[in-house]
């Protein structure tokens, strides 16, 4: 069974081109070992393969796929503040002004209202992966 850390990721095609640059920003609370986690970590390594200028905006610590990002290159904001959601989503505000991203994506349900305040106040597209109906993720809140 491979892990993320030993990808191999192909060479970047047309790298000398000259091209505008997509910015997106992809907003986890979690970057632990898990399902879910490890499918955001393939969608970011291979955006950063395709030549768009991602950032991961992580509003925790440590985990084991921060330091898999980190090694494939991908940027990693730390934005956490335990138990504090209204200064995350102020970190999350200044530092998606400064970085002007085209899309903001919240990796999960629970990030919705991290990412999609500081997308829509920017102007971003905002999306969000809901990995069940929906209906289960609002009985949850």
């Amino acid at each position: 069974m491979s892990t993320l850390s030993t990808i191999q990721l192909a060479p970047r095609p047309f790298s000398k081109l000259r091209q505008p640059v997509l910015r997106i920003a992809m907003v986890a609370s979690s970057l632990h070992r898990a399902g879910a986690e490890k499918q955001f970590v393939y969608m970011a390594g291979a955006m950063h393969q395709a030549r768009v200028d991602v950032r991961v905006f992580y509003c925790g610590t440590g985990g084991a796929y921060e330091r898999t990002l980190r090694a494939m290159g991908v940027r990693v904001c730390e934005t956490n503040h335990a138990r504090r959601p209204f200064r995350i989503l102020w970190a999350l505000v200044r530092a998606l002004r400064e970085f002007r991203p085209h899309i903001v994506m919240a990796s999960q349900f629970s990030e919705i209202i991290h990412a999609g305040i500081p997308g829509r106040m920017f102007g971003s597209m905002t999306i969000a992966g809901v990995r069940s109906d929906g209906f289960y993720e609002m009985n949850r809140a």
